[in-house]
């Protein structure tokens, strides 16, 4: 169900989304940008990103950050439904 990959236990993600503190969201960053925040973001000590599935390349952006950033940040989807 998730190609393969490990995923952290809930209990062990909700820990670690406690301890950071603050969830990051990339929301809608041209796409030669968001590495570039990333990077930033982690560097500023903030571990937890989000990326919103309302642009075409969400899904590529979020394999490639967890890929990056395995074992350093949590890297997840979302959506801002109502603003």
């Amino acid at each position: 169900m998730n190609g393969g990959k490990s995923m952290l236990p809930k209990v062990k993600l909700i820990q670690e989304l406690v301890k950071n503190g603050v969830v990051a969201v990339i929301r809608r960053i041209p796409d030669e940008a968001v590495e570039r925040v990333a990077d930033s973001l982690l560097d500023g000590g903030v571990t937890a990103l989000e990326v919103t599935l309302d642009s075409s390349s969400a899904f590529l952006w979020i394999s490639k950050l967890s890929e990056r950033f395995k074992g350093r940040a949590l890297i997840g989807a979302g959506t801002v439904l109502d603003a």
